[in-house]
């Protein structure tokens, strides 16, 4: 009986064969999109977060890094590792805790209240020593402060309030080149430009007080080198009224206190329209039109005469 033998050993592998010909098929469309998984906790999402607490999530850096702010892939602001903010730049004033740049006609900063409270608002407490606010204008164009103000508003413009001891409002031109006012107020309306006034019925101070450092003597250099000027092309330059009921009112007081041999005047006046025609000083008075407490002297090519009882050598 024949048996049969045992399993020969596999022979090597033969040569791969040519790929068969036929056509890619096309991608199939993407499939839906999963339902929003959970949040985890340590992300920021873009629909904003629940059950924060502000000493534990934040957004920022934990190391000594700058953090910035983007759109359009600009940065517009950027929060420094030592806590100030700029907008618009990448460099803050050194000692600014804000500062925002602008270019163009941009404004650097608006506000637009339209309740009943404040616009904006600076309020310092001790033991601050600083300027409450501080403006710099450089450049030969625009104004420092503009303030404008519409038909409908009666208010004030600017108001300025003092509880303190010292001065309510100060201006100070310090450029010793400069020839304008270091104030000047002028109303175009039917109202005055410029208005003081003290309220204490006991005051013994002036209510304007003009000072002028000029020492100069000579004429004609110095002729308008005086503390108060006036000009107008009305009829009145200078009025003064006093509704005082005593016999010690002065309306008008001028006074030379400088001790010397000086022929110093006090008074003076003078009105040169035309030959023969004008007053240099001229009174009136229910008792005496001018009184003269001293020597009178007058000259001039126009006589006149003195007619008083007290004066009988010169009685018409």
């Amino acid at each position: 009986m024949e048996t049969v033998g045992a399993t020969g050993i596999t022979g090597t592998t033969g040569a791969t064969g040519t790929t068969g010909a036929g056509t890619t098929v096309p991608t199939g469309p993407t499939g839906a999109t999963g339902p929003t998984g959970v949040q985890g906790g340590n992300e920021w999402m873009l629909t904003g977060n629940t059950g924060t607490n502000p000493p534990i999530n934040f957004l920022g850096t934990t190391d000594a890094k700058n953090l910035a702010f983007k759109t359009n892939n600009i940065e517009r602001m950027r929060i420094m590792s030592g806590g100030s903010v700029v907008v618009n730049s990448t460099t803050p004033i050194a000692s600014d805790i804000f500062s925002s740049y602008s270019t163009g006609a941009s404004n650097t900063i608006s506000a637009y209240p339209t309740g009943s409270g404040i616009g904006l608002q600076v309020l310092t407490t001790a033991p601050h020593t600083g300027d409450a606010i501080q403006i710099q204008k450089n450049g030969n164009i625009g104004r420092g402060i503009y303030l404008l103000m519409d038909a409908a508003n009666s208010s004030i413009g600017i108001a300025s309030y003092h509880d303190g001891t010292g001065i309510a409002g100060y201006f100070r031109q310090q450029n010793s080149s400069a020839v304008q006012p270091g104030l000047s107020s002028i109303h175009d309306g039917n109202g005055n430009a410029f208005s003081a006034q003290n309220t204490v019925v006991t005051n013994t101070k002036a209510v304007g007080f003009f000072s002028q450092s000029s020492n100069g003597t000579t004429l004609p250099t110095y002729q308008n080198a005086a503390a108060v000027t006036g000009q107008t092309a009305g009829i009145r330059a200078g009025l003064f009224i006093s509704t005082s009921q005593s016999s010690n009112v002065h309306v008008v007081h001028a006074e030379y206190s400088q001790f010397g041999n000086y022929d110093a005047i006090g008074i003076y006046g003078k009105s040169s329209p035309a030959v023969g025609f004008g007053y240099g000083v001229y009174g009136e008075g229910n008792n005496d039109a001018v009184f003269a407490n001293g020597d009178l002297t007058a000259t001039g090519v126009k006589a006149f005469s003195i007619d008083h009882p007290l004066d009988p050598e010169n009685k018409i």
